[in-house]
């Protein structure tokens, strides 16, 4: 084989290369751009539904009627632990001692702030405590 024959060979090879990775990349890109513009756009038309908000005073009212049930309540933390395991929530009709501790997770220092609490109503022993497995914040959801 003549050196001018190998050559055009090789540039051969060389092009189909290129050409061969140019659409394997060409592929990944447009696969990832269309996964996230339809993540996106699923998530913008997702309909939320609002949350109930339940007055605290309701739940200290009838604690067994709330007993074992699950609540949305809003307020502002009064008193909190130092690491966030619990805190006391005060709303315009009352307060109530939220724990954290039953799902393990913990707030960081939110003292003075609003936040919607979710959870479990449980009354033992005549107290009344909610625990929580979500609280809200208005920048942020824990856990």
């Amino acid at each position: 084989m003549k050196l001018p024959d190998r050559i055009d060979k090789i540039q051969d090879r060389s092009f189909l290369f290129f050409c061969t990775v140019l659409i394997i990349t060409g592929t990944i890109l447009i696969a990832g751009c269309i996964s996230q513009v339809q993540s996106q756009s699923a998530g913008s038309t997702a309909v939320r539904t609002p949350l109930t908000i339940t007055d605290i005073g309701k739940i200290s009212e009838n604690p067994r009627q709330y007993n074992g049930t699950s609540v949305s309540v809003r307020g502002k933390i009064t008193l909190e632990c130092a690491s966030g395991c619990w805190f006391i929530l005060k709303d315009e009709t009352g307060t109530i001692y939220v724990t954290l501790s039953q799902d393990n997770f913990a707030i960081p220092q939110l003292q003075g702030q609003t936040v919607t609490a979710q959870g479990t109503v449980l009354v033992t022993n005549g107290d009344t405590t909610i625990l929580a497995n979500r609280v809200i914040t208005d920048s942020r959801t824990y856990p």
